[in-house]
Parts: C-alpha cells; structure tokens; sequence
C-alpha cells in the first residue's frame, strides 16, 4: 500500500490503516479477511471520486486519451 495515495471520503489515509496493522495485526487481518470469506464490504470502500487530468498540450483536444 503506497503512503504517497491520497485518503479516501471516509478520511483515512494509508499511513493509519499501515499503523493499525501494526498496532494490532490480527484485528486488521481478522477484519479484512472477515470482509473477504463474507463478500461484505462496507459501501464507503466500493467509492472513488476519480478527478481526470490533462495531459499537457492536450488541453483543446476532445479525444479522450487527452487524460
């Protein structure tokens, strides 16, 4: 999991979900893994707001591969 990503809507960012498994390793596993065997995730980790960016120089272009 990269530190450098930006944190999600619900506000936790990678470096506190890396402390948390440090903290309590079999918590954070028990957990995720509990999602996994049940195919149940909460409905705020199935969003991304997704913010397209230009490539430079493509700015007037209305192809799409201009992100």
């Amino acid at each position: 999991m990269s530190r450098n990503k930006s944190l999600g809507e619900d506000g936790i960012t990678s470096k506190i979900l890396q402390r948390a498994y440090e903290s309590l390793p079999k918590s954070t596993a028990a957990i995720y893994n509990g999602c996994f065997r049940t195919a149940c995730f909460p409905k705020i980790w199935k969003r991304a707001k997704i913010i397209p960016i230009v490539k430079s120089g493509k700015e007037t272009c209305e192809d799409m591969t201009k992100y």
